[in-house]
């Protein structure tokens, strides 16, 4: 309300227009200012001398949902021009972590109430509340904000987060519906993931806990703390990208082409093996007798496969009952291949197989001396020599024209007493080890045969094959490898 004074005849004088307001009841307001201003002049216009305060209602309360939105592609470091981006960056989900703020609400404000010139008071409203307990989802609470109760939603696990409805949900694990690519981006979550498609070339999947792939992994990279399950198979030289999985537990996968794949646990593969690295903290297990070739399969465990090895194509290696990572076990296979005695050894074995006639089998005798030709344990026999290694790398299937033998490699010295080495015929009954006593040691086990010119080893020791193996299991006993009945 405004109170003015108005006569353009007459000239006014501050004592008339106070008269003037308390005439009309005004008690409130009154402009001191205004009203010396007016003083002494005439008015051909309206002065307002007295004014009332407006009432100012309070703001509602509000709540702001803070789940993040889609980032923008990253600045790639390792791109040759700079700025240049990586579209694989692009994160369009929203992970969280527990304790995480999902929501947040500002409180209402009180109304401020105002007053007429009559003195009359002017009501005003207080802003309305807002009920952040409907946003409350799985996973998620109430949690004072600014030491004021229930002002902010936060999460109670690590998942990813969204808005269903009217309630804010967090879900432990990740589920993604088609293909790691450039529609999702590279996958980095704090729980298990579990993907319907594949993991595309040059796109990595990382995951804390358990990951599920229904496709295949075509030259991408999966790492999990977890365990790995790939339904489809393992493509790792897609496009000249070389995939990787790596597990924190165990991998299952149907087949593996290429690649590598480490992990803390166990690796079982539905069919076969093929141009790859498998590293196991435990056993490596190629099921339905599957075919492992040309690949290296390094076992703290045991190696079980159907066939090891093929007539063509690179040499297939195999450890089991080692701690060796793919790089100490290169370099094992490098410094055998370039043992002077071992390649002279070899050579020597080989000129007296092209030559003559491959001499008997040896076996151990109780008094020291050799069964096959008679010596003395003061006379050490003339016995062909043991051969891992040739003086040049072989390929599966490749023997260098030497008659059917397989040879074996005592890596600690004199064959075993009571053993039965691999490739030799077997001793008498009362020479044979107590299987009970091998029952838990590291073995590879042939489910069907292991082709000449693959690489085997078992807890240090190691035989280069010459002639096929069959159903049997290879078990290190005192330094030399020896052959058992399939179980």
């Amino acid at each position: 309300m405004l109170a003015t004074s108005f006569d353009p005849q007459r000239t006014i004088q501050a004592s008339d227009v106070e008269a003037a307001l308390d005439a009309a009841g005004v008690s409130a307001g009154r402009l001191a200012e205004a009203i010396q201003r007016v003083h002494g002049h005439t008015l051909p216009h309206p002065a307002v001398v007295a004014r009332g305060r407006p009432a100012h209602h309070g703001r509602d309360a509000a709540i702001e949902i803070l789940l993040g939105r889609a980032t923008p592609a990253a600045d790639d470091p390792t791109a040759p021009q700079p700025g240049a981006r990586d579209f694989r960056a692009i994160e369009h989900a929203t992970y969280v972590t527990a304790g995480t703020q999902l929501a947040r609400k500002e409180p209402a404000t009180p109304g401020q109430p105002g007053e007429t010139v009559l003195g009359e008071e002017l009501v005003a409203m207080d802003g309305a509340d807002a009920d952040l307990t409907k946003l409350v989802g799985k996973n998620t609470e109430l949690a004072p904000l600014d030491e004021q109760p229930d002002r902010a939603l936060v999460a109670t696990v690590s998942g990813t987060a969204s808005v269903q409805g009217q309630k804010i949900n967090v879900e432990p694990n990740l589920v993604i519906s088609g293909n790691v690519d450039f529609h999702t981006g590279n996958i980095d979550f704090p729980g298990p993931v579990t993907l319907s498609g594949d993991v595309e070339s040059g796109f990595r999947l990382k995951a804390d806990g358990n990951v599920t792939i229904g496709g295949v992994v075509d030259g991408g990279t999966v790492i999990a703390t977890g365990d790995v399950i790939v339904r489809g198979g393992f493509l790792a030289e897609a496009e000249g990208q070389h995939g990787h999985i790596e597990a924190g537990g165990n991998v299952r996968v149907e087949l593996v082409l290429g690649g590598l794949i480490q992990a803390k646990g166990d690796v079982v593969i539905a069919k076969e093996v093929m141009r790859a690295t498998v590293e196991a903290g435990g056993s490596i297990v190629v099921e339905n007798g599957g075919q492992v070739r040309g690949a290296q399969l390094i076992a703290g465990g045991n190696v079980s496969a159907g066939v090891f090895g093929g007539r063509l194509g690179a040499r297939t290696t195999v450890a089991a009952g080692s701690r060796m990572d793919s790089a100490e076990f290169q370099k094992l296979l490098r410094e055998d291949l370039h043992d002077g005695a071992l390649s002279d050894a070899a050579e020597a074995q080989t000129d007296r197989q092209v030559d003559e006639p491959p001499p008997a089998p040896v076996t151990a005798d109780p008094t020291g001396g050799d069964s096959a030709t008679g010596t003395t344990g003061a006379e050490p026999a003339a016995a062909s020599p043991a051969v891992e290694t040739a003086s040049e790398p072989m390929e599966d299937g490749d023997n260098g024209g030497a008659p059917d033998e397989s040879t074996t490699t005592d890596s600690s010295g004199p064959a075993a007493t009571g053993g039965t080495p691999a490739g030799e015929t077997p001793p008498g009954d009362d020479q044979t080890p107590d299987p009970a006593t091998l029952a838990d040691r590291p073995r590879i086990t042939v489910e069907d045969h292991v082709e000449p010119g693959v690489l085997l080893t078992v807890s240090g020791a190691h035989l280069r094959v010459e002639t096929p193996l069959h159903h049997c299991e290879l078990v290190q006993d005192q330094g030399v490898l020896i052959t058992l009945p399939l179980r």
